[in-house]
């Protein structure tokens, strides 16, 4: 739930980017150069999870195992180490990204 809060706040705030130089790249072509260095340097990996994410469940004292959990959902285990290494490339740039969170976890950030 907790991730799902953090994916969500990320894809609702837009990337406000401002030059952090006098003499940025043009923001197009950092933003599609860093991205493409991003993904040669840690490629879309898709993992799935070996043990469940949540603990058996106890009804009565009796413990259910993997009650009602289902398959593990499979993530893509570079996704934070492709969008750091982007973010570190557009300030080496001359970019800087200045989006602030809003909402729930606005007083975590901001």
């Amino acid at each position: 739930m907790i991730t799902s809060i953090f994916m969500l706040s990320a894809c609702a705030t837009p990337e406000k980017w401002e030059a952090n130089t006098t003499t940025p790249s043009p923001l197009d072509i950092a933003k599609n150069m860093c991205n493409q260095e991003a993904n040669k340097q840690y490629t879309v990996r898709y993992v799935t999870p070996s043990k469940p994410v949540f603990a058996p469940m106890r009804i009565n004292g009796k413990e259910i195992p993997n009650a009602g959990i289902g398959p593990s959902v499979p993530y893509d285990a570079n996704e934070w180490s492709r969008k750091d290494y982007f973010n570190t490339c557009m300030r080496a740039e001359g970019w800087e990204n200045k989006n602030k969170v809003t909402g729930l976890l606005a007083f975590l950030f901001n």
